[in-house]
Formats: C-alpha cells, structure tokens, sequence
C-alpha cells in the first residue's frame, strides 16, 4: 500500500483512500486539508475538532462575500442541504480596461 501513490480514474484507489482516512483517524492522525484526498465533513470535524470551528467560525467572519471560499472547502464547512448566503456582486473600483480614458 502506497498512500502517495495515485489514480485518479480508479474507483479502488478512492476506495483505498476514504477507508485509509478512516483507519489515521482512528489513529488520532490529522488530515492535511490541501493534499488528503476523500476528505468529509465527518471526518474533518472528527480529526480536528474545535480547531476546525474556529477555522470555520474566523473564516465565516472574515470572508462575508466568500471570495475566497471554493467548492472543496464550501463542501467540507457547509451541510450538503444547507444554502450558503448569497454572494453579493464584487465591488468596482477604478476605470475598467479598454475604456477610453474621459
């Protein structure tokens, strides 16, 4: 077993990969959120406890418009049936480019 290994076509590598995550866990290990693969919501809560609700509760407090939120962390802070707030439409500052100046 190679957990640094990949193929990311290979349903038994994904596989591999949640049920390793499970076994660290157990373990007491603690997942890297930028290079642990199959991560859950579950399982991060689990593995990093208040720590990851302070992370969630500074992030939630600093980034109101959540431009700095993507998908992968969208699904690992919110429920899958919860509805994130609305984004509000960024801010414009200056002259576009390509106008002509006035």
């Amino acid at each position: 077993m190679d957990p640094v290994d990949t193929r990311p076509n290979d349903p038994l590598w994904d596989e591999l990969n949640r049920r390793f995550n499970i076994l660290a866990a157990g373990f007491g290990g603690r997942p890297l959120l930028n290079q642990t693969k199959h991560l859950t919501r579950e399982l991060v809560q689990q593995t990093l406890g208040k720590n990851w609700d302070r992370f969630v509760a500074i992030r939630d407090e600093e980034d109101h418009g959540e431009r700095l939120l993507n998908d992968y962390f969208r699904g690992l802070i919110r429920p899958h049936d919860a509805q994130a707030p609305p984004r509000p439409a960024p801010a414009r500052r200056g002259k576009s480019f390509g106008q002509p100046p006035r």
